[in-house]
């Protein structure tokens, strides 16, 4: 799904990911490579982009899987670049 944001004519036009889960430690990177980036992370550091949006108990993947095993496949072709590339483990 995101494929066709990262490439265009099979040419990945992406020079750096920043993942939710790595949000801050990313930021900072980019923060430390790019110069006047500065307080960058200062501005993002407070948006709780993803919170209250479901519980914790509603992300048991475990039993989301057993509920609907048709979902492997599917997430596993659709998201395949990012479990490749950004090291998820495999479904």
């Amino acid at each position: 799904m995101n494929h066709k944001q990262y490439f265009i004519k099979d040419k990945m036009i992406i020079d750096r990911f920043i993942r939710y889960e790595n949000f801050e430690e990313d930021i900072l990177e980019l923060k430390r490579s790019v110069s006047n980036l500065k307080g960058l992370y200062d501005t993002f550091r407070n948006i709780k982009a993803k919170s209250g949006i479901r519980s914790n108990a509603s992300y048991d993947l475990e039993t989301i899987y057993c509920n609907h095993p048709e979902l492997k496949n599917k997430i596993r072709s659709l998201h395949n670049f990012e479990i490749t590339n950004f090291g998820y483990p495999a479904l």
